[in-house]
């Protein structure tokens, strides 16, 4: 029995009150129709707007506030860049003959010698076999296929809009080693890119870029091609005498130089 109902029976036989009853709960119903109506957002319509008194949920970056701090507290970064910077990998590629002569067969294979367009209608294909030729698609197919291996990226601009490509003047090849971060919005939805270098400069509206990706890790808005794994160190943990040890290793391509090096000096002895 608890301290209620005691006290209740000790007044009771005293006579000195009638039956204490418990306090009544007034609760109400929740429409859960409503509540899940309120929950969705209208485009361009903040979340603490559309539901005042709910916070902000923490679904990516926070782009606004200075810091790159979220509502809620949480540290994150508002926008991605690749791990190794294009400029470092576009040097292996231009000066290593290896990495050349394995790109160049590798694209080779893939591109092969001819395209065959397949349509609903032979005049759907007619028109894309016209417009295929008229913007040199060989040849940028080529281009980009050999940027997807190395880099996992291919940056491409349409100079007047994308709806308005005539022919291969209309399209412009951005320089990768140019590329340098793409800033993401709260939903991690891009909403600016960023390049940096001589040959191209600025920040672009998505719309404004043809980005082609291939191997994207880890949700990353980058892609990623064979150049990052030949370049990155690997740190791991070695087994010695006095127990587990963190070493680091230098990149595949690194390695490749260092053991050219050492036959070259052991040849000249």
């Amino acid at each position: 029995m608890g301290w209620r109902s005691r006290l209740n029976q000790g007044m009771i036989k005293m006579g000195l009150a009638t039956p204490i009853q418990p306090p009544q709960r007034q609760f109400s119903s929740i429409n859960l129709h409503s509540v899940k109506s309120q929950m969705s957002i209208p485009h361009g319509m903040d979340f603490a707007e559309m539901v005042p008194g709910f916070s902000q949920p923490v679904w990516g970056p926070e782009i606004s506030t200075v810091g790159a701090r979220s509502r809620e507290g949480y540290t994150s970064i508002p926008f991605d860049r690749p791990v190794i910077p294009f400029q470092t990998q576009v040097v292996a590629l231009q000066t290593d003959e290896d990495v050349t002569l394995a790109i160049n067969h590798l694209s080779s294979q893939i591109t092969g010698g001819e395209h065959y367009w397949k349509g609903s209608n032979d005049e759907m294909s007619d028109y894309i076999e016209d417009f295929s030729t008229a913007i040199d698609f060989d040849e940028i197919d080529t281009m980009l296929v050999k940027e997807l291996l190395w880099y996992g990226n291919s940056v491409w601009k349409a100079r007047d809009g994308v709806a308005n490509i005539r022919d291969r003047d209309d399209l412009m090849h951005i320089p990768i080693s140019s590329f340098v971060r793409i800033w993401w919005d709260r939903q991690r939805i891009p909403y600016k890119y960023e390049f940096r270098g001589a040959q191209y400069q600025g920040y672009h509206n998505p719309d404004e870029i043809i980005h082609l990706k291939w191997n994207p890790v880890n949700a990353s808005a980058f892609g990623v091609g064979f150049g990052i794994p030949m370049i990155s160190p690997h740190i791991f943990e070695q087994i010695t005498a006095n127990g587990m040890e963190a070493n680091q290793l230098p990149g595949l391509l690194d390695r490749k130089y260092s053991n050219q090096m050492t036959m070259h000096v052991a040849e000249r002895r």
